[in-house]
């Protein structure tokens, strides 16, 4: 939802309703605990905030059918341990960023607001406006939050130089691939290691009868209508992170032949019948729901989707595996750097009153970076989701049975990486699939140059330019336009305020300590 767009009376109305709506439906887990750990970090703020347990309030969001109940057990554990009351108010994954920016509106928030569009103008524009307290200078008092936090992340969430929030952590590296370990085995192939070899792969889970039935009934590549897949395939195909940075001056990703060849790429396999022909009309759900059923081999996206595509696959013949190190057209192994979060928690002035409320609520979140919640997020809940033995975790196939709900709590409320501290142990075999894929690759991604930069004209009218890139991305993709179509479309781009973002850009850049 764009500034102009808020502007509208109508439209502030209701979201002034759709806030108000939204706050009734508070979540209160109300867990006691006399031997609770005090909510602040073990520093000077720890000498300063009230040590009796306090209510925090949050806006979160689940993307499960239902969010977490005040009786769930992590909730509890984090009650206990960081000596608070938590009043969760859970906001559903579709719609999500209106729904924020609603809130926004309505001024009536919590002491922690979950924003998704870091970089919008509603939340630009509540920024400099003095709605949210600044964090930076008080992240060295807390020395979970010092240690565990990324600083590269950090840089990248700054409005204006300045650190707002907490981020919600995810591995630097989101891209790679899951794929059907038992069809590449049934013919004869290897995990492909170049794009050319991704091709080949592709083509033979489509036209060489993967799955040994005899029937033509199987297609290689499965994506969704968000494409998932291009960032994966434009790194190995040589192109840049958002922004590439040349003889000082940068350009936008789409314009570098590497993007060009990794549109050709899916246009290829599109033309050749190779991956699923609806994947402009179907969800990251229905994509699924093809491999799961064992009608597709293939899937470029986050290695960690190999958690939920095994669990609810029905073919009893699966075997999945994943990996995200391949050589790329330009001969380096090379992926991209993800932004290492999923979502921002804010802290509005109207909520938190003083300085030592704010270190109060600082302090709820240096406890929930302990090492101690961190192995909760990595393993879950002792004698439920895993044991110790000998100090490392173990978990059994009963244990195992239960660790859904472990991924669920971490994505929902984890704030550090919890591979960090937590104790070490056996993982199951997917899970350690994809965080050894991730951690194969750390030490060669390929950053955004620009990550740290806002355009006042993006900002404004980022939406319609991020939607003229992305429909022209499928008219090429779909065969509707050609090369020069799609030079066409990036005029169309550059007209509609595109030269304007790249001038900003450039003038951000320039002014940019070296």
């Amino acid at each position: 939802m764009t500034g102009n767009k808020l502007n509208h009376p109508a439209v502030r109305k209701g979201m002034a309703v759709t806030a108000s709506l939204v706050l009734i439906s508070t979540v209160l887990a109300a867990c006691s605990s006399e031997n609770a750990a005090p909510a602040t970090g073990s520093s000077a703020a720890g000498n300063t905030a009230a040590q009796e347990k306090f209510t925090m309030t949050m806006v979160n969001q689940f993307t499960q059918n239902q969010p977490p109940g005040e009786d769930d057990e992590f909730v509890k554990k984090i009650e206990e341990f960081t000596n608070t009351k938590l009043a969760i108010t859970w906001i559903p994954g579709g719609n999500v960023h209106e729904k924020i920016n609603a809130i926004i509106a309505s001024g009536d928030m919590p002491k922690a607001l979950l924003v998704f569009e870091n970089k919008s103008t509603t939340l630009i524009n509540a920024v400099r406006a003095g709605v949210f307290w600044e964090i930076g200078p008080y992240i060295n008092e807390f020395p979970n939050l010092k240690k565990y936090l990324y600083p590269e992340v950090l840089e990248g969430v700054k409005i204006d130089g300045k650190l707002y929030s907490l981020y919600r952590s995810r591995p630097l590296i989101g891209d790679g691939v899951v794929i059907r370990k038992d069809w590449l085995n049934n013919l004869g192939l290897s995990q492909p290691k170049t794009p050319d070899e991704l091709y080949n792969v592709i083509k033979a889970f489509t036209q060489n009868d993967p799955d040994k039935n005899g029937k033509n009934d199987t297609i290689g590549l499965v994506d969704e209508s968000a494409l998932r897949g291009f960032g994966y395939v434009a790194a190995i195909h040589g192109a840049p992170n958002e922004w590439e940075l040349k003889d000082g001056k940068l350009s936008p990703a789409q314009f570098h032949p590497g993007y060009t060849e990794a549109l050709k790429f899916y246009r290829k396999l599109y033309k050749e019948g190779l991956m699923n022909k609806e994947f402009t009309l179907q969800s990251r759900t229905q994509a699924h729901e093809l491999l799961q059923k064992g009608q597709a081999g293939v899937r470029i996206g986050d290695p960690d989707m190999i958690i939920g595509i095994s669990a609810g696959t029905t073919d009893t013949k699966a075997q999945w595996d994943t990996f995200v190190k391949m050589q790329s057209t330009t001969g380096s192994e090379r992926v991209f750097m993800s932004n290492g979060y999923t979502g921002n928690f804010f802290f509005p002035k109207s909520a938190i009153k003083s300085e030592a409320e704010l270190k109060q609520v600082l302090g709820y979140f240096d406890k929930l970076s302990a090492p101690e919640m961190q192995t909760m997020f990595t393993w879950g809940l002792e004698g439920k989701h895993y044991s110790l033995k000998d100090g490392k975790a173990s978990v059994t196939p009963e244990q195992a049975a239960n660790n859904a709900v472990v991924n669920n709590r971490r994505n929902e409320l984890q704030v550090v990486d919890g591979l960090q501290a937590s104790i070490q142990g056996q993982r199951n075999p997917v899970d350690q699939a994809w965080i050894s894929a991730k951690q194969e690759m750390n030490s060669k991604v390929v950053t955004n140059p620009a990550i740290t930069l806002i355009s006042k004209t993006l900002t404004e009218r980022g939406t319609e330019l991020k939607q003229i890139l992305e429909d022209a991305r499928v008219k090429f993709i779909i065969g509707e336009i050609d090369e020069a179509g799609w030079d066409n479309e990036m005029k169309k781009w550059r007209s509609a305020g595109g030269d304007k973002v790249i001038q900003e850009m450039n003038e951000l850049y320039a002014k940019m300590p070296k």
